[in-house]
């Protein structure tokens, strides 16, 4: 296009302004022209209901020249990169854990990814996508725990018990832009070397905001729910098979096995036959023990001639 002088003008033409972007805010540059278009500019700071260790995406402590703690990420798009127009380059914070990234555009929204490993968490994995309406976030957790838990069945203490834990599990966030509302869910399984379980916590509430609470509120349910897991476990369990857990997996003594079984339903001539076979007890130890779990004189005889001892054997 030329102007009255017969000079060359070049067709573009440059804007400045806020934009509303899949749910957040930018202020932005935007340069146009008949082939091209280029846009740069900064993400107001996400942060989630004042939580940055919640969620966050801001501005990465690497970008140079540096800036303000807590300025938003940078944004760029350009058409003349086809493969990957939209560039979002941002410090990620989920759970208290950060990672660099880039937010990429797809036909669901922007979404991203990032991973994470330490000596307590051997793997933390986040996935999330953001809309015009909401974002969800889901990640997938797997931490190794140490703890020592107080073990108690029924009526019996079983003592002290040191746990090494793997919990594989889902942390879940939704949040909806237009009334502020979130929700953080968290399932999945956990194992010892005893047993495996489930686990299931949340929603949490706007005071959980980082990965040291989230330990712990773990490792307290797995904590309380231990007793009851334990007992379903055994409970599933031949007499055979439970003794020889607690017995081998806990140190019990024969007397709080006898004891704990009996509680659990278990039959007592099963649980004794058990005990003296894992035990290799002689009949006047099994004898004794009858005696300390309280059986009747009657019933212990009535147990000892149900596992098949000799009338001279019997002993009381």
């Amino acid at each position: 296009m030329d102007d009255v002088n017969g000079k060359l003008i070049r067709q573009e033409f440059a804007i400045s302004g806020n934009m509303l972007f899949y749910g957040l805010t930018a202020a932005v540059n935007l340069d146009i022209t008949l082939s091209r278009l280029i846009l740069d500019g900064r993400l107001s700071p996400v942060v989630l209901l004042g939580k940055s260790n919640l969620f966050s995406i801001l501005a990465s402590p690497d970008e140079q020249p540096q800036l303000a703690a807590g300025s938003g990420a940078s944004i760029h798009i350009s058409t003349d990169d086809t493969s990957n127009p939209l560039q979002i380059s941002c410090q990620c914070t989920f759970l208290s854990i950060s990672n660099n990234l880039y937010i990429n555009l797809s036909s669901s929204g922007l979404v991203f990814a990032f991973a994470y490993a330490s000596a307590d968490i051997t793997s933390f994995s986040v996935n999330g996508t953001i809309s015009t309406s909401s974002m969800s976030i889901t990640s997938t957790l797997e931490f190794d725990f140490s703890f020592t838990v107080d073990v108690v069945i029924e009526s019996v203490n079983l003592g002290s018990v040191g746990y090494d834990v793997t919990l594989k599990a889902i942390a879940k966030v939704d949040f909806d832009w237009s009334v502020g509302t979130w929700r953080l869910y968290i399932t999945g399984t956990y194992a010892t070397d005893q047993f495996s379980s489930t686990i299931d916590l949340g929603p949490f509430d706007e005071n959980f905001s980082d990965i040291e609470n989230l330990c712990d509120e773990i490792i307290e349910s797995i904590k309380s729910s231990i007793n009851a897991d334990l007992a379903t476990v055994l409970s599933s369990k031949s007499a055979h098979d439970a003794v020889t857990l607690l017995s081998l997996g806990f140190g019990l003594a024969f007397v709080d096995i006898a004891l704990v079984l009996i509680l659990l339903n278990f039959k007592p001539n099963a649980v004794l036959e058990a005990i003296k076979k894992v035990g290799q007890l002689t009949w006047t130890e099994i004898a004794s023990i009858a005696y300390q779990i309280k059986l009747t004189v009657d019933d212990a005889i009535a147990v000892m001639q149900a596992m098949e001892c000799a009338t001279w054997d019997l002993v009381w």
